[in-house]
C-alpha cells in the first residue's frame, strides 16, 4: 500500500511541478518520523487494533483521487468489515527470566 501511495502522489506531484528531489525528500521524513509517530506516541495511547486501523485509513485519505471509484469503495467497505470483525490485538508482556512456550492462532478456547 505504501508504494502504491507514494507512486500516485509523486504522479501527482510530477504533473503539479515539484522535483522528484523534493517528493522524494517528503517521503523520506515521513518514513523517519513513522516510528516515533506510531511505535511511541500512537500504539501505546490508542492499542495495537485500532492503531493499526488509523495508518490503514491515513493510506486511503492519501489516495483521494481513488474515492471517484466504486471498486475502492467496495474495497474499503470489505475492509471495515474484516477490521470489525477481526479479534482484539493485545500485548503479551513475558516476565523478565521467563520465555513463552507456545502460540495458538485461531479461535481460544478451543
Amino acid at each position: 500500500m505504501m508504494g502504491t501511495v507514494f507512486s500516485e502522489l509523486s504522479t501527482s506531484a510530477r504533473a503539479a511541478g515539484v522535483s522528484f528531489r523534493s517528493r522524494t525528500r517528503v517521503n523520506t521524513l515521513g518514513a523517519a518520523a513513522a516510528p516515533l509517530v506510531f511505535g511511541v506516541l500512537l500504539l501505546p495511547a490508542v492499542g495495537p487494533k485500532l492503531a493499526l486501523l488509523l495508518v490503514v485509513a491515513g493510506y486511503l485519505a492519501l489516495s483521494l483521487r481513488a474515492w471517484r471509484s466504486l471498486d475502492w469503495w467496495a474495497t474499503a467497505a470489505a475492509a471495515a468489515l474484516l477490521a470489525a470483525l477481526a479479534p482484539r490485538l493485545a500485548f503479551v508482556d513475558v516476565p523478565e527470566g521467563d520465555a513463552s512456550l507456545s502460540t495458538r492462532k485461531g479461535r481460544w478456547p478451543r
